[in-house]
């Protein structure tokens, strides 16, 4: 498929004479171009204008073409038209996704010559390569009122495989979790709650808490994504809110641990009940610092000052988003009540 995409370049006079509104044997047009005393500002006054810069020339250096036959032609600095080049040598063909290098878009160069007040129109086509490259990262919300979920979470990234060879075959999955800042008034460190935080309302226990977990870097290997998700456990804190920004930002800033692909789409999937810590929640905690954008994984993948650095704000995280051109979707439990 492909899309045509025009783009209009306008450029726009300060004079307000214009082209359109007379010829150039017009006397208001001639008296302006004979004003002109340097070769720039005469070019730029009107498109009439021209300039002969013959050092043996007697006459006005700036007017209007036909007042200047006696300027020799090589030495003549024409107002030209409009032009458009698209040199063949810059320009490649579309590619499919597993080029080198990939292109979807042409031209990828292109001159331009506008002469002055004259808008110009040109072209370009887009074409989305097939089957390229995407990375996705899966990430897990394991709080306690996810329990209920817990399969839907599961189905959703076992069955990512076989949806995302609709879009792409050359596709690559990670994994990672998260809960929240594991201290007081967020998480219980009582001895008897901190290694099982779910006693109190499941047999089976879950997970110590943590408040993130690189788990999997980005893999060709369907089969061990799969197994990572379906084996993951929930675990439990206090309040409504989680880390979730916190791994967000991690999974952004860690590029080398994580593994993400240098050309690529690259999304980051959230399911999740809850909602979000953010900026200034860290204090309650005693996590003071702001963050800087440092990865701070260790070779486990586990975040090494969870207590350390307060919550980043949506702002950061949007900023980090951007400039890391990574597309975050959200998959949100829908509550009619």
């Amino acid at each position: 498929m492909y899309y045509a995409i025009p783009f209009l370049l306008m450029v726009i006079s300060v004079n307000c004479q214009n082209a359109e509104t007379g010829k150039c044997s017009d006397l208001v047009i001639q008296r302006l171009c004979i004003d002109q005393e340097v070769c720039d500002e005469c070019l730029q006054a009107h498109t009439c204008c021209n300039w002969c810069y013959d050092e043996s020339y007697q006459g006005r250096q700036c007017n209007i073409l036909e007042n200047l036959s006696a300027c020799s032609k090589k030495k003549l600095e024409v107002n030209m038209e409009n032009k458009v080049e698209i040199p063949e040598d810059k320009n490649k063909a579309f590619t499919d996704g597993s080029a080198k290098e990939v292109i979807q878009l042409k031209p990828q160069f292109l001159n331009v010559y506008l002469a002055k007040d004259t808008p110009q129109n040109f072209t370009f086509t887009y074409k989305p390569a097939k089957n390229y490259p995407l990375d996705l990262y899966y990430l897990g919300d394991m709080s306690a009122t996810m329990w209920a979920h817990l399969k839907i979470f599961k189905t959703i990234g076992a069955d990512l495989p076989n949806n995302l060879t609709q879009l792409t075959k050359n596709y690559k999955l990670a994994f990672g979790s998260f809960l929240d800042k594991v201290g007081m008034p967020f998480y219980l460190t009582a001895p008897d709650n901190f290694d099982n935080p779910c006693f109190t309302f499941s047999e089976e226990g879950c997970e110590t808490g943590y408040l993130f977990k690189h788990k999997l870097s980005f893999t060709g290997n369907i089969d061990q994504f799969i197994e990572m998700v379906v084996s993951s456990k929930t675990t439990a804190n206090l309040d409504d809110l989680d880390g979730a920004l916190d791994a967000i930002l991690q999974i952004l800033v860690c590029e080398q641990k994580i593994g993400w692909s240098k050309d690529s789409r690259k999304i980051i999937l959230l399911p999740t009940d809850s909602l979000l810590h953010s900026a200034g929640d860290g204090l309650l905690v005693g996590a003071v610092l702001k963050p800087n954008g440092t990865c701070l994984l260790d070779d486990e993948g586990n975040h090494i000052s969870p207590l350390t650095y307060d919550f980043p704000s949506v702002g950061q995280i949007h900023t980090f988003l951007k400039e890391k051109k990574v597309s975050h979707s959200m998959v949100l439990e829908y509550n009619s009540s």
